[in-house]
């Protein structure tokens, strides 16, 4: 079995979470924060992102953001996709959905009350219980 590339030898963002919206948040090139991934500062690997990851972790300081740090991205897209799986979720968004929509299911940016079984949302197949 072939062994993964390392990861911090692939190209590097800076997330956290916004301390006053716990939003997934990623450092821009403007060394500010934002909610679009697509708006990331991408560094050719860790080493190269230290820099990134030290203004990240004094605004940290400044109660800015909250544990920010590395993830890896393929960068030959666009926006970059995260490597790993966890950080995928983290920037398409939550998972779950508030208390006054029980019942009901988001696909994409639209509520719906029902999902046929076989259709598919967002790459994802929906299959009936």
């Amino acid at each position: 079995m072939a062994k993964a590339p390392k990861l911090n030898s692939q190209p590097q963002i800076v997330t956290a979470n916004h301390l006053a919206s716990g939003d997934v948040v990623y450092l821009s090139a403007a060394r500010s924060w934002t909610r679009e991934i697509g708006e990331a500062a991408i560094a050719p690997n860790a080493e190269a992102a230290a820099p990134l990851l030290a203004f990240a972790e004094a605004e940290a300081k400044r109660n800015v953001v909250v544990a920010p740090y590395l993830i890896p991205v393929d960068a030959s897209v666009s926006p970059p996709q995260p490597v790993q799986f966890r950080e995928r979720i983290r920037a398409r968004g939550p998972t779950t959905v508030g208390p006054t929509m029980v019942g009901s299911t988001m696909v994409g940016s639209t509520m719906v009350d029902s999902i046929p079984a076989g259709a598919t949302a967002a790459g994802w197949t929906i299959r009936a219980a």
